[in-house]
This record gives C-alpha cells, sequence and structure tokens, in this order.
C-alpha cells in the first residue's frame, strides 16, 4: 500500500550553491470524468429527477455538479448541482404521470434546455368476427439496421420467405433472421442466426460477403419446432439477403430481417411466432383496432419510432370480470417501431 517513484538527474544539471536538497513535486492530472445517460425525467415544481440506470448511482454524489449535454444544444456549458440521489419507488411524485421505480438524481434545470419528453396514448379493443386471416401471403420485410457503420445489406430475391414443414395441415411459421458483421478485412464476414419458436437456432459464423455487389444469399434454418398444437414438427424456412459491397463495415453492426409466413394450403392459418407461441383460427377470429393517434398518418399504415427513455405502460382489462392487468417498460434505445422495441428491448421475455 505505497506508491513509489524512480527519478534520474541528469549530470549536466548543476543546482545553485545554496541547494542543500531535492524536492519534487507531483502535480495531479486532470480527474477523469463520467458520462451518465438518464432514461428520462419528471418535473417537481422547478426541479426535475432523472432515473437512471443503477450501475451509475455511484459516478453521482450530492453535491457535485454536472455538465448538461444534449444533441440540440451541443455547445451547452452549464454546470448544475446535485440536490439529492436515491432509490425511488413507482409514482413517488404523486401526479397523474406515471413514475417507474428506480433510481433518481435531482436538479434544478429549466425545461426549455432538456429534450422534449413524446407522450402517446390511445386505447386498442379487441373484437371476435369471421374469416380474420384466412387468406395471405409469405413474405421477409424490409432488413432493420443497429449500428452505427455502413448500412448496405438489403432483403434479396424479391422479399420471398419459403416455409416448408413435414406435415400437411403445415401451421404457418414466423421467423426473425439475425445478420452480423463477425470481422472486417480485405473481404468482411458476417454470421446469422434464426429466432423462431421462442429461440435462437443455429449460429453460422465467418461468412464471407461476396466480392460481387448485390449477389443473393440465401439464409436457411432446418429443424425442429415444438408447440403445443402440433407437438414437434420439423420445419425448413429460409430467405434471402444482399451486400451492396464487400468492405467498410463494423464489427458487432447487425441487420434483422423479420419473416411472415402465408397461409397453409389447408387455409388453417395456424401462426407459431417467433416467441413459440400459437394463435389459430377456424370460423371466427380476433381483431384488433387500431391505436388512435400512435400513426403518423390518417391511413393508419406507418409507424412511429420509439426513443430512449419512452415509457411504455400496457393495461390489459378482461370485460367479462372487470380484471385487469398493467405492465410498464421503459425503452434503453431507439426502435423504428413499437414491435421492434418489443423484441430488441428484452420486453417479451418478461411480458
Amino acid at each position: 500500500k505505497s506508491n513509489n517513484i524512480r527519478v534520474t538527474i541528469d549530470k549536466s544539471f548543476a543546482p545553485p550553491c545554496f541547494a542543500t536538497a531535492y524536492r519534487f513535486v507531483l502535480k495531479q492530472n486532470k480527474q477523469n470524468y463520467y458520462n451518465v445517460f438518464p432514461l428520462t425525467y419528471f418535473s417537481e415544481g422547478n426541479f426535475k429527477w432523472f432515473l437512471i440506470n443503477q450501475a451509475d448511482q455511484d459516478k453521482i454524489s450530492v453535491g457535485s455538479y454536472l455538465y448538461l449535454k444534449n444533441s440540440t444544444n451541443p455547445a451547452l456549458d452549464t454546470q448544475f448541482k446535485v440536490l439529492d440521489i436515491e432509490s425511488k419507488s413507482a409514482n413517488f411524485l404523486n401526479d397523474s404521470n406515471y413514475q417507474p421505480a428506480g433510481v433518481y438524481f435531482k436538479i434544478k434545470v429549466s425545461s426549455s434546455i432538456l429534450p422534449s419528453v413524446f407522450t402517446y396514448t390511445g386505447n386498442s379493443t379487441r373484437t371476435t368476427v369471421s374469416n380474420v386471416l384466412t387468406s395471405y401471403y409469405s413474405v421477409a420485410e424490409n432488413a432493420i439496421f443497429y449500428g452505427t457503420g455502413l448500412n448496405n445489406m438489403s432483403t434479396g430475391n424479391n422479399n420471398l420467405y419459403s416455409v416448408t414443414t413435414s406435415i400437411a395441415a403445415r401451421p404457418s411459421v414466423d421467423a426473425r433472421f439475425y445478420v452480423e458483421i463477425d470481422s472486417t478485412g480485405a473481404t468482411d464476414t458476417f454470421q446469422y442466426y434464426v429466432m423462431v419458436d421462442g429461440k435462437g437456432k443455429i449460429k453460422i459464423s465467418n461468412l464471407p460477403i461476396p466480392i460481387a455487389p448485390n449477389v443473393d444469399i440465401t439464409l436457411t434454418y432446418s429443424g425442429t419446432i415444438l408447440n403445443s398444437t402440433f407437438s414437434s414438427y420439423n420445419v425448413t424456412l429460409s430467405c434471402k439477403i444482399r451486400f451492396a459491397t464487400s468492405t467498410g463495415h463494423k464489427v458487432g453492426d447487425y441487420w434483422v430481417v423479420n419473416c411472415r409466413a402465408d397461409s397453409n394450403p389447408n387455409n388453417v392459418p395456424i401462426i407459431v411466432n417467433i416467441f413459440g407461441g400459437t394463435f389459430g383460427f377456424t370460423s371466427g377470429g380476433t381483431a384488433y383496432a387500431t391505436l388512435p393517434g400512435w400513426n403518423v398518418n390518417s391511413l393508419n399504415n406507418s409507424d412511429r419510432p420509439i426513443y430512449p427513455g419512452a415509457i411504455l405502460k400496457f393495461t390489459a382489462k378482461y370485460s367479462a370480470t372487470g380484471t385487469e392487468i398493467s405492465k410498464q417498460f421503459i425503452s434503453s434505445g431507439t426502435y423504428p417501431n413499437i414491435e421492434e422495441w418489443f423484441i430488441e428491448d428484452g420486453a417479451w421475455t418478461s411480458a
């Protein structure tokens, strides 16, 4: 538990004649600073409570100062004193807004210099109707990119998605293919796996990206799926992707391709979704009303993105008994739509 320093004094250095000893002064370098990324904030009069990850708690202390940085005003260099930091229970402000339980710090700051908080509200009603989902077509949707590097992978072969199974009255199987850059060099390589039946299947690594641009690459999964309806059956799923260039990518960046299955030949569209659940329709089915205010246009055919810190609260009420169940989540990143948030943020594992 000691510090040591070894010093060599060049003999060409002549001390003044009155000197009897050397004294060395060690000057501390500028201290490190920490970045803290609050998830969201709530107002209490002129004060703001910022929700943070518990891992960031030790980076902040009461009485210390923080510099606020944001994308809308990167030059902002104002200090704010931390007035309090503590673990709070849900709805600790007792107002009309929902506050999740967690670790918060408190500062006094004007709302005008803080990023906007986006709020979407609406209700969705379930109704029973007939002849729902009795004829639809398979599709490999356009690729969605997650990363900071070069985004030049797309879904190939006219967005075709193929499903074959070992049973005649085959169920329709949805899948989610992941394609991740795993090395870079003269030719970049990728790995891929597929999420189906609630699990990640096969991981094939170090596949070279073709040097020729926009050449279709087939992604395939063949294996056994288990569910309560069919017990077990063999399935083969495939879609195609393509890269515009074979180099210039960043390791760790990845794309997802959501594949939606078609109705089966016997017109019994029993869906096996990527989470492993099933739901089927015979003479009737279920339809869900569009969430009011969620779509960005009047045609209800577009999505709103989910931003970091967004609080998503879901409440289900069973009309027969009045039983109501609620669940809250906080988004940790930016996602193009609510389905991507549900999957990528891991909400489905605790839903």
